[in-house]
């Protein structure tokens, strides 16, 4: 669709021609994998989805920079990378019986409130981080990757926490 003539002149053809639409397509095929318990090797699908995050977030914060890569770059890249992440982790605990720590299992049990959250959370933060630490415009950049999602997680946390949680028992 992001390839047809006039796309850009639709609002429901730029929102499916987006392609934020293929990390959803992601979670899809993960699902898929894990409901037909296919795995590879679950130890080096997550060990190649960390590096990778780890380059891209290198790549991402290298000083200098004043534009984030292009979506192309978050969705194939940051997507296919925590992808990797996801369906290793998974590929553990189902083959292997290993479970993440309690703090990550919070996280995933707040996962939806981060979702609901995350982008009002990183709007507001991403405009406050700067004021707050003060640095010249380049050097700021490793900063916000790793200060604003913190952030978000740690707020998106406590919403779930004080309004979604009481609400489930």
């Amino acid at each position: 669709l992001a390839l047809t003539p006039h796309h850009d002149q639709n609002p429901w053809a730029m929102v499916a021609a987006n392609p934020i639409i293929l990390e959803f397509l992601f979670g899809v095929i993960v699902g898929q994998l894990v409901m037909r318990n296919r795995f590879g090797s679950p130890k080096i699908i997550l060990t190649v989805g960390i590096v990778a995050a780890l380059a891209l977030l290198a790549i991402a914060a290298k000083p200098g920079e004043t534009d984030f890569p292009n979506l192309w770059y978050r969705v194939l890249g940051v997507g296919g990378a925590l992808t990797l992440i996801v369906y290793g982790a998974v590929g553990l605990e189902i083959r292997h019986n290993v479970t993440t720590p309690a703090g990550t299992q919070q996280l995933g049990d707040a996962s939806y409130s981060i979702y609901l959250w995350h982008v009002l959370i990183l709007a507001e933060r991403g405009r406050a981080i700067p004021l707050l630490v003060p640095t010249p415009r380049g050097s700021l950049r490793p900063v916000l990757l790793i200060a604003a999602p913190s952030i978000c997680l740690a707020s998106s946390h406590i919403r779930h926490r004080s309004l979604a949680q009481p609400t489930l028992t």
